[in-house]
């Protein structure tokens, strides 16, 4: 039998699987890349001047070209055309000037398009204090971006529509009326509506066709036109084209209802 297994320690004397055994692992070079390699996000350790003197398997994984053995400089090196100067908005030259964490978001050119990262830059020091390099966490958040983009832009294309918008849960709760919405439904400008029932907004009949027929069938179906008699908040009864329609979420499940409204005169 293995004299380590016989006696319960392991090789330097310590008890298996003491705190002190495991902390002379962590301190073995081979165990921290371990570590940096299968962290989901980049590692990527940048010198004073610049240059990049360490990369973990995600950041190669983005950039496999870039030999870290040459210490190639940074803003050469992730920029496809090569920069010629430190990037505007980078956060680690600022970390290596003033010793603090700082983040941004790159505008990183590549071949065929421009890459989003979030780049949190952070100090290394020695026990004087002066900073040694600086050690940047690295996400690529290009999908996250333009999602936000494109919701920004939808948000301005509602704001701004003559169209009554309105986004609604499965169950008819209001979730968001543009201001178009609002106005057709004769409500205060800062009244609190999400949560209400949007059929509460429609004349008793056209309430009773919507949660009995037309409801389902766009559950069905995907949408729905038709007219159909709204109650403002006033009282006044409208007559309507509304268009109803589904919105699924990334994997086709019904997620929200959307409808959109036209007064007829």
């Amino acid at each position: 039998m293995d004299q380590k297994k016989q006696n319960g320690k392991s090789p330097n004397n310590e008890p298996a699987g003491s705190n002190n055994s495991i902390l002379s692992m962590l301190d073995s070079e081979q165990i921290y890349k371990s570590v940096l390699d299968n962290i989901g996000v980049g590692i990527a350790l940048i010198s004073p001047d610049m240059e990049i003197l360490f990369l973990n398997s995600k950041m190669k994984s983005w950039f496999p070209k870039i030999d870290v053995s040459r210490h190639p400089v940074c803003y050469k090196s992730f920029n496809n055309p090569p920069s010629e100067k430190i990037c505007h908005y980078c956060p680690t030259c600022k970390t290596l000037k003033d010793g603090l964490v700082h983040e941004a978001t790159t505008e990183t050119p590549t071949n065929k398009t421009i890459v989003n990262y979030r780049v949190v830059s952070s100090p290394i020091k020695d026990k004087e204090g002066n900073i040694l390099a600086a050690i940047e966490m690295v996400d690529d958040i290009t999908v996250q971006k333009k999602l936000s983009e494109q919701l920004e832009t939808f948000r301005r294309f509602a704001e701004t529509s003559s169209e009554g918008m309105a986004i609604i849960s499965l169950q008819g709760d209001i979730l968001y009326l543009n201001p178009a919405m609002r106005g057709i439904l004769k409500t205060e400008k800062h009244q609190e509506l999400e949560g209400q029932s949007f059929f509460s907004y429609h004349e008793e009949k056209s309430q009773t066709l919507l949660q009995d027929d037309i409801i389902p069938e766009v559950l069905i179906k995907g949408y729905w036109q038709g007219h159909l008699k709204l109650a403002a908040a006033n009282n006044e009864i409208l007559s309507a084209v509304e268009n109803i329609f589904l919105i699924r979420d990334e994997k086709g499940k019904p997620q929200r209802l959307g409808s959109v409204i036209n007064l007829i005169n």
